[in-house]
């Protein structure tokens, strides 16, 4: 049997996964933008990790494409929706952030 939040992971990911996948299709990005996606995806991971409150069971995942980050996977609370939103936005060189995290509804 598959878990509540399992199903709507996976429904997110999804629905996160395939506003990206068109970068995905061209192959290996090697441009300078890309570069600048990578750097800022790991800077914002970076802060995510010192965050216990984003720590597991929470998931969320980061993705940036021309300086926007989409962020994507559940966590248990609103507040925890909100710090990671605006954790990822005072990063250097986002221009925006698209949150689509879920609320798994497992509040501690």
């Amino acid at each position: 049997m598959i878990r509540p939040r399992v199903v709507v992971l996976l429904a997110l990911l999804s629905l996160g996964g395939g506003a990206l996948a068109g970068c995905e299709l061209v192959g290996p990005c090697t441009s300078r933008a890309c570069a600048a996606d990578r750097q800022i995806t790991t800077a914002v991971q970076a802060r995510f990790a010192r965050q216990p409150e984003l720590q597991a069971p929470n998931e969320v995942y980061v993705q940036t494409r021309h300086e926007v980050v989409y962020l994507t996977g559940l966590v248990d609370t609103p507040f925890e929706q909100q710090m990671a939103q605006s954790l990822a936005a005072q990063v250097q060189g986002v221009l925006r952030v698209e949150n689509a995290i879920g609320l798994a509804g497992n509040a501690r």
